[in-house]
C-alpha cells in the first residue's frame, strides 16, 4: 500500500510593518492629492469669484466715467440767448417773409422756462413769384413773451418743449393796389402763440434746434414760421 506524499509547504511570515507603512504612504498620499485638489478648486473659485467683481467695479468706473464725459454737454446754465432764421407765411396778406429771430430764455426749474423774443421779416411776392404783375412787400416786426413746458425735463442733451404766450405785430404793406377788402398797410394788434420747440445740446455751451410757431392776431392776421437756431448757453 503506497502512501500519499504530503507536500510541506514553508510559509514565510510577511512582516507586517511594510503593509501598515504602505498603507500609511497611500492614505496620506490620498489625503495630500484631496487637500490639493480641494485647494486648487477654492483656488479657482475665489480667483472666479475676484474676476466678477473686478469686472463689476471696472463697469461701474466706466460708467462714471461715461456719465462724467456726458455730463459735459449738459451743465448747470440757466439762460440762453438764441439766433434763429427762417421762413414767415402772413395769411391775411398771402405773402412769404424771411424772418429773422433773436430769443432770450430763462429756465426756472426742470420743466419750466420762460422767453422773450423780438423778429423781424420782410418779404416781397416777386422775389418767389416770377409771375407777379406789381410789387407786393411786406416788412413785419414781432415781440413776444412766451412760457415752455419741458415734458421730459429741460436739462437734457435733447430738449423737446412745447409754449405759448403773447405777441405784438407790427406790420407794414404795400400792396399794388388797393381796395375795402384788404387790411390797412400800417397795423399793430395784439395775439397769441402756439410753439413747438427742439433743442440739442452740441458742447456744454452750445445748442442747436428748430422752431415752428403760429401767431394769431385779434385783427385776424395770422403769421406761421419755422426757425432754425443756434444759441449759446450763460
Amino acid at each position: 500500500m503506497n502512501e500519499t506524499p504530503f507536500t510541506v509547504l514553508n510559509l514565510v511570515p510577511i512582516p507586517m510593518d511594510g503593509v501598515n507603512n504602505e498603507l500609511n504612504e497611500e492614505i496620506k498620499y490620498g489625503m495630500l492629492t484631496s487637500m490639493h485638489e480641494k485647494f486648487y478648486t477654492n483656488a479657482v473659485s475665489s480667483l472666479s469669484t475676484y474676476l466678477i467683481l473686478i469686472r463689476m467695479v471696472a463697469m461701474v468706473l466706466l460708467s462714471l466715467l461715461a456719465n462724467a464725459a456726458f455730463a459735459q454737454y449738459i451743465d448747470s446754465s440757466t439762460v440762453d440767448i438764441k439766433i434763429g432764421l427762417g421762413p414767415s407765411y402772413l395769411k391775411t396778406g398771402t405773402i412769404l417773409i424771411g424772418k429773422a429771430e433773436v430769443e432770450l430764455t430763462k429756465k426756472w426749474n426742470t420743466y419750466i422756462s420762460q422767453a422773450v423774443s423780438v423778429s423781424g421779416g420782410y418779404g416781397d411776392v416777386q422775389f418767389y413769384d416770377k409771375y407777379a404783375s406789381a410789387s407786393q412787400t411786406a416788412f413785419t416786426t414781432h415781440v413776444d413773451a412766451n412760457i415752455f413746458l419741458s415734458p421730459f425735463g429741460n436739462n437734457r442733451y435733447d430738449n423737446f418743449k412745447l409754449g405759448t404766450g403773447f405777441s405784438v405785430m407790427y406790420i407794414s404793406e404795400k400792396y399794388p393796389f388797393q381796395n375795402i377788402y384788404l387790411p390797412p398797410p400800417n397795423r399793430v394788434s395784439l395775439g397769441y402763440n402756439l410753439i413747438i420747440e427742439n433743442e440739442v445740446a452740441v458742447s456744454r455751451k452750445y445748442l442747436i434746434g428748430v422752431k415752428a410757431i403760429m401767431q394769431s392776431y385779434l385783427n385776424k392776421d395770422i403769421a406761421t414760421s419755422v426757425f432754425l437756431k443756434a444759441g449759446r448757453k450763460f
